[in-house]
């Protein structure tokens, strides 16, 4: 293993002092992570995932475009030569993700937003179609189910009140 130089450990102080992985319940293993180390210190890790979702019509990249970056992703490095062109649309944080059982959401994707509702809003306001209402999950969120470039996305945030009703989960 590489010993970190002295600005990676001052860097990775700063960090974890900004975000540690807080527990949400003590009796699962459900974590909101933080990244583990600065890029370009320490040992080698993976850079980023990319999930390619194919698009029937060219245009639609640009609604796809339009819709994605009012929810708030950020539109990375596009593309377009003779063989096809891309819009990655980029979050600041990230997880591969993967499960043995029911899974999380009926969904491909799924996405944190700071506002389930106002996510819902904007995605109706764009003409998506939501598959799925907002509703309370097992897991302690409220999430929603919208197709989006011919994918199925949830979109959630977590509940704040745990008293409140709990419509049928996904």
């Amino acid at each position: 293993m590489r010993e970190m130089s002295a600005a990676c450990v001052q860097e990775l102080r700063r960090e974890l002092a900004r975000t540690e992985a807080v527990a949400l319940d003590p009796a699962s293993n459900l974590t909101k992570w933080k990244p583990l180390a600065p890029s370009g210190c320490g040992d080698p890790m993976i850079k980023s995932v990319v999930v390619p979702r194919l698009v029937a019509r060219e245009d639609e990249l640009d609604r796809l475009q339009s819709v994605l970056t009012e929810l708030g992703f950020k539109t990375g490095e596009t593309w377009d030569d003779d063989r096809s062109r891309g819009l990655p649309l980029l979050a600041p944080l990230g997880a591969l993700e993967f499960y043995h059982g029911q899974p999380p959401a009926p969904a491909e994707i799924i996405v944190e937003v700071d506002d389930v509702q106002q996510a819902l809003q904007t995605l109706r306001s764009h003409g998506m179609k939501i598959l799925a209402e907002v509703s309370r999950t097992h897991w302690g969120a409220d999430l929603f189910v919208a197709r989006i470039g011919g994918c199925c996305i949830a979109f959630f945030s977590w509940a704040e009140h745990a008293e409140a009703p709990h419509p049928k989960a996904a």
